[in-house]
């Protein structure tokens, strides 16, 4: 009856049905191919990490509200950590093998052994939370048998197959690193070796088909909770209304803070930190990482689409300009000498280019400035402050108020202050100036500088202050937030 008086809501309904199951399918299908690709000692081709962490998203969405979530979340992420670590780990075996083989064994074993029993916990907690979903909300799927390969299953029949086919997999990645340790007699190591090959193929062939299988009765269960499409709600069931609308905000509240966090990153992103040996002198931290931690402030925390969009377009513009001006100034730096610059043609209208670039990378900083305060006096006032009206607002508020927006200024400001400094230096560099110095070296008489070789150090210091400052003007919004959300 229902979807013959509203036909538009039933059919809505459906398509986000249809589109969390492919979602739901595809991350699925991902994270567990993943991890059925065999390694190879301890060199994993698609690294598990990703999976994990993939699976330490979709679980720690319900953290906060179904039990053993948060278990299996916290489960994922140690994994993740484990199986990351293989890759330094994979250097330092390498940096030893020459010493022996047996070095091989021993870190798939404990890379192996370690992986297994996270495994487990991972995998007990993932099954008790989807279970409890079924047993105590409406999530009928996650407990109820479901159809693979043309039969039926249990979900606790496929916990015991994944527990099963775990200790298989280990098992079938380690066996054939024992074909290289050391033997006290050469013709039964030369044996070993000359079986390594045979062995491995084996061991990962037969890994990858036992994880094939697993992977459709897994695939089958997933797809048949995503058809079902009932996880979201049943995680609200369980916690219940008041405990969802704290879960929200505390997100929201967590977010916002991370993304201040965040912010305050963006000011350690100003230094301009160069090396002479390194990259022609050109300022190993590229200044387009700026604009894209400014973007992704923006993008969060803005609620004005306008404003959001701005910066975006803005910044995107800038990272272009500033790689392009990296590149030109590496070749020119590349080709000519600072001192090229004071009798040389060719140096000086190859520079002119490096001082085009200068101006628009000043004229963008001071326009992304622009639109970044505006954005955060919105933000101070909807989430910081919350104005009252006039007649009712606060002297305290008025001067809380008041001296934000000053500190808001100087923050969005100073990095179009730091720009500017750059820029005259970048000006400044075409009048070169000869200074005598004393040298052992016979050809060496004079140095090429500025008419201000202090510039630098004065942008440095500045820098050094504004993050001091960044950190005291995000700290004390994040204290108001955290102040008025309690």
């Amino acid at each position: 009856m229902s979807e013959m008086l509203y036909p538009e809501e039933s059919l809505i309904d459906e398509k986000v049905l249809r589109k969390q199951k492919r979602r739901t399918t595809g991350l699925s299908l991902l994270c567990l191919f993943f991890i059925i690709v065999p390694n190879f000692n301890i060199i994993d081709f698609l690294p598990d990490f990703v999976s994990y962490l993939i699976l330490a998203g979709i679980f720690g969405k319900y953290a906060e509200q179904v039990p053993y979530f948060a278990e299996a979340r916290d489960a994922y992420r140690k994994l993740a950590i484990v199986t990351a670590v293989k890759i330094p780990a994979m250097l330092v075996m390498v940096a030893n093998m020459a010493s022996g083989r047996d070095i091989v064994a021993l870190f798939s074993l404990v890379f192996v052994s370690v992986e297994i029993l996270l495994l487990f916990g991972a995998v007990k907690s993932s099954f008790s939370a989807l279970y409890y979903l079924g047993e105590r909300g409406s999530s009928v799927a996650t407990v109820a048998p479901f159809r693979t390969l043309g039969f039926e299953m249990r979900p606790e029949t496929l916990e015991t197959l994944t527990f099963v086919y775990l200790c298989i997999r280990g098992v079938l990645n380690v066996i054939p690193d024992f074909f290289l340790l050391t033997a006290d007699i050469t013709e039964v190591q030369y044996q070993l070796r000359m079986m390594f090959p045979i062995a491995t193929l084996i061991c990962m062939s037969l890994s990858f088909v036992l994880g094939l299988i697993w992977l459709c009765f897994t695939l089958s269960y997933a797809r048949s909770i995503a058809g079902e499409g009932k996880v979201e709600s049943s995680a609200r069931e369980i916690a219940g209304e008041d405990r969802m609308l704290e879960i929200e905000r505390g997100r929201s509240t967590r977010s916002v803070l991370l993304t201040l966090t965040f912010l305050f990153v963006s000011s350690l992103l100003c230094f301009d930190i160069s090396i002479e040996d390194v990259n022609s002198g050109v300022s190993v931290l590229p200044a387009f990482i700026w604009a894209f931690a400014i973007i992704l402030c923006a993008l969060r925390l803005f609620d004005r689409e306008r404003d959001r969009m701005l910066v975006l377009i803005l910044g995107i513009v800038y990272s272009a300009i500033s790689v392009w001006s990296d590149f030109v100034e590496v070749e020119w730096e590349a080709e000519f000498d600072h001192a090229d610059l004071s009798f040389l043609t060719t140096a000086k209208d190859a520079y002119i280019q490096i001082e085009i670039l200068s101006v628009f990378e000043l004229l963008l900083t001071v326009a992304i400035s622009v639109f970044l305060m505006r954005g955060l006096f919105r933000f101070i006032d909807s989430r910081v402050v919350k104005r009252l009206p006039d007649s009712e607002l606060s002297k305290m508020q008025s001067k809380l108020s008041k001296s934000l927006r000053w500190q808001t200024i100087v923050f969005a400001f100073a990095p179009a202050l730091l720009a500017l400094l750059r820029c005259i230096g970048v000006f400044l560099k075409t009048q070169v100036v000869f200074i005598p110095v004393d040298s052992t070296a016979a050809d060496v008489t004079t140095v090429a500088t500025t008419p201000a070789p202090w510039l630098g150090t004065v942008v440095l210091a500045l820098t050094v202050v504004y993050v001091f400052f960044s950190y005291f003007y995000i700290a004390e919004i994040k204290g108001e937030i955290k102040l008025k959300e309690e």
